[in-house]
């Protein structure tokens, strides 16, 4: 190997140990580095490195092209050391092309190769690769032993960029298992470590991460603050995975602030990067909030369609994650058409996949909204179970929306019940000419209810039902309730 091509891979490497990977793609000159006097053994660690880089700023062609002439067949001949290597690197090619089980596959062999060399760093990385890979499966109690034990070695070994990247992915598993109070502290704690690093870009995808968990919380606005701040730093990068992800959480804020044209502006431009970059499972994210949006602006067929699409590319895709959320919007899709036994349907699907896969922010919405639509069906007893195995998480998780709707849900059901049982109730609502006068039965009722208890005291009336006193006022003249007052004199 020519001299100034052995100092170019040195700089490279050191580079790379150090998060600096614009610095090692400026170096990276692989014709020049593949001199005539390469033997393949040095051709081999040249590709590596060079796979890394490509694999940071997710360029999949380009690491395609790089590991193409082993995709199909490594050269026996090849040492165990480099064999372990390129395995490592196929595997996270697997990983971005999103074939997971070929990339868990690959990297189960390159993680015992590296425990027969006795190659703890390599051993550490399999580890690493193992864990974010299971984590994309929704196999999250293997993702977060493979990740903490990738974590541990790392800091053994002194590798305080990879430290932060394997909590960076810890953090990521533990949101989506809906473990948010966990994954903000592992986020925070990748950013620390990452601060003592050249990388940039992954710290900016620790602020990312950070705004989700703000969103979790119900504290839209600072999430948004958050989200900029990344995107800001993704568009210098030109990272197009990170900046479109970026774009898709933004535009969730400004739905859930009701901003609704920032955010179309923003699903635009983020569906056109997930489908330059082939990436179906954020596409179906992407839709899924372009349905939301939809419905939040009552465009109720525009939705259906959305999201008729955005369950067909995550089952494709095989992401149960996606699929759970999918069925939630559109359940509440079913509750803003009025269409209540098909809500349930899509809020049970939604509940059982999420229960399946350890998602329990999204269980915790599921069962939610499957309390409040078996509610709205009068089935009472039902609505009960629901919100009960709710409380479990709602406050677990510390969302003070999640936390709002069951204390509404909750007063509305102890109201509704009251001295009457289940099954009465039950009935009576069964017996009902149509769905929506059984709605405006229950809602007149509720009403009653909550006014007779507070001996006709409208703040705390409406506090008790959930709703302003300006919307109390609406529900008496719409079913012809005299206050207190008016009716002795009567």
């Amino acid at each position: 190997m020519k001299e100034s091509s052995t100092v170019t891979k040195t700089l490279i490497e050191e580079a790379i140990t150090e998060g600096n990977f614009e610095l090692a793609d400026d170096l990276l000159d692989i014709t020049e580095l593949f001199a005539n006097d390469t033997n393949e053994e040095e051709e081999v660690e040249l590709r590596c490195l060079a796979a890394d880089v490509y694999e940071y700023f997710a360029r999949t062609d380009d690491l395609l092209q790089i590991l193409s002439p082993y995709i199909h067949k490594i050269p026996p001949r090849l040492s165990t050391a480099n064999t372990a290597q390129l395995l490592l690197r196929l595997g996270s090619l697997n990983y971005l092309q999103q074939e997971y089980q070929e990339s868990i596959t690959r990297l189960e062999l390159a993680k015992g190769f590296f425990e027969m060399m006795d190659n703890p760093e390599g051993g550490a990385t399999a580890l690493h690769y193992l864990g974010r890979t299971f984590s994309k499966m929704d196999r999250y109690q293997e993702a977060v032993d493979y990740l903490n034990r990738a974590i541990e070695a790392y800091d053994h070994l002194g590798l305080p960029h990879r430290k932060g990247v394997a909590l960076l992915h810890l953090a990521l598993t533990l949101e989506k298992q809906g473990d948010i109070a966990g994954a903000t502290s592992k986020f925070y704690e990748a950013e620390q470590v990452l601060a003592t690093t050249k990388d940039t870009l992954k710290r900016a995808s620790c602020t990312n991460n950070i705004g989700l968990t703000l969103i979790h919380k119900g504290n839209y606005k600072e999430a948004a603050e958050k989200f900029s701040t990344a995107i800001d730093i993704f568009m210098r990068s030109a990272h197009i995975p990170y900046l479109a992800a970026s774009y898709n959480n933004l535009a969730w804020a400004w739905i859930l602030m009701d901003e609704y044209e920032k955010a179309e502006e923003l699903l635009d431009t983020a569906l056109k990067l997930h489908r330059t970059n082939n990436d179906t499972v954020y596409e179906a994210s992407t839709l899924d909030l372009f349905g939301l949006l939809r419905i939040k602006q009552g465009r109720y067929q525009e939705a259906e369609r959305l999201l008729t699409q955005s369950l067909i590319l995550a089952e494709g895709a095989g992401s149960n994650y996606n699929i759970a959320i999918v069925h939630v919007t559109r359940g509440k899709l079913r509750l803003a058409c009025k269409q209540l036994e098909q809500a349930t349907i899509e809020f049970r699907e939604a509940a059982s996949m999420a229960e399946r896969i350890g998602d329990r922010f999204v269980l915790c919405e599921a069962l939610l909204l499957g309390a409040e639509s078996y509610l709205l069906r009068g089935e009472c007893e039902r609505s009960r179970e629901r919100l009960e195995a709710a409380k479990r998480y709602v406050f677990d998780i510390g969302n003070i929306r999640f936390q709002a709707h069951y204390q509404k849900l909750n007063k509305q059901l102890t109201a509704l019940m009251g001295n009457h049982t289940t099954r009465d109730f039950k009935l009576s609502a069964i017996n009902l000419p149509t769905r929506e006068e059984a709605i405006n039965q229950l809602d007149e009722w509720l009403t009653r209810r909550a006014l007779e208890q507070t001996n006709y005291n409208t703040v705390r009336a409406a506090k008790l039902l959930g709703v302003s006193r300006i919307w109390l006022y609406e529900l008496k003249k719409r079913y012809d309730i005299m206050s207190q007052k008016v009716r002795i004199k009567n």
